[in-house]
């Protein structure tokens, strides 16, 4: 088996395990902005709600900060001047990406002479691909 295959498959698992932890991260988030936008209604800034959007921030990998938005919307989504929006890191998705990213450097470098730094980086990109399809 190689190592995406395991890495994926002992990732399930462990968000199998911790689902409970991560969704209760996720649903305190919706509940603040579910107050954010029952205040706005209530001011009349804001109309029914249409969209829930969870957002992977690409940017957030460059940055290290492993962010996604989550938000409300009503039906013009992005043009919407009132959208509630929070970013989250969900720090479980994430744990222990520095290992792995040191265990893939180690059976690169066994393989090949010499790695770049842009090339890790794409590395990177793949298994935060990997798990964010996992959250999802």
């Amino acid at each position: 088996m190689d190592y995406c295959h395991r890495r994926k498959e002992e990732k399930i698992e462990y968000l199998n395990s911790h689902y409970d932890d991560l969704l209760e991260q996720l649903w305190a988030l919706v509940e603040t902005l579910i107050q954010d936008e029952a205040e706005q209604q209530a001011a009349k800034e804001q109309g029914k709600i249409k969209y829930l959007i969870f957002s992977r921030l690409r940017s957030s990998e460059f940055t290290g900060s492993y962010e996604m938005l989550v938000a409300m919307s009503n039906d013009t989504l992005y043009f919407d001047d009132n959208m509630s929006c929070r970013y989250w890191m969900p720090d479980l998705l994430y744990q222990n990406l520095e290992e792995d990213m040191k265990h893939v450097r180690k059976i690169l470098g066994n393989q090949y002479l010499r790695i770049e730094e842009y090339e890790m980086l794409r590395v990177k990109q793949n298994l935060l691909l990997d798990d964010w399809n996992l959250f999802c």
